[in-house]
């Protein structure tokens, strides 16, 4: 009788699990929808202003030169090169305890994951459009994507 008790109780246990795993994720891809930025470094490109991202034209254009540069060039490794040549670097910012942080060479990783945000945009895009708000679904329905919770 002990063991039936006792895989009741994990049965349970593993059930809660599940369910919050599923309410996190419900949240975050609403906070996506509603456009709420939800921690972490600010891409190069954006400045963060009250839980939302906002263009910022300096470091687009800084973007933008990568993006051209890289098509120009069609490697990360000489464009890393090129960038260092020309003295591009990284989003500089300031902690909460004032350390100034960024500044630096952008490196091929950094590169990288700027070109692999720069996809998910293009294939976001084609699925629903960019609105000041945040993002909006377009009218096509899409069987992939499951309704958040409130």
């Amino acid at each position: 009788m002990g063991r039936l008790t006792l895989n009741v109780l994990l049965s349970f246990a593993q059930f809660e699990r599940e369910v919050t795993g599923e309410r996190i994720r419900d949240k975050i891809a609403l906070s996506k929808v509603r456009g709420i930025w939800m921690g972490g470094m600010v891409p190069l490109g954006y400045d963060l202003a009250e839980r939302r991202l906002t263009p910022n034209p300096t470091e687009a254009e800084v973007v933008r030169l990568i993006f051209t540069t890289y098509l120009e060039l069609g490697s990360v490794n000489l464009l890393r090169d090129w960038l260092e040549a020309a003295g591009v670097r990284s989003k500089t910012w300031t902690s909460r305890a004032g350390t100034a942080l960024g500044g630096a060479h952008l490196s091929r990783g950094a590169l990288f994951h700027i070109c692999e945000i720069a996809s998910t945009l293009v294939r976001s895009n084609i699925r629903a459009r960019c609105t000041p708000g945040g993002m909006r679904r377009s009218s096509a329905p899409n069987s992939s994507t499951r309704s958040p919770r409130v």
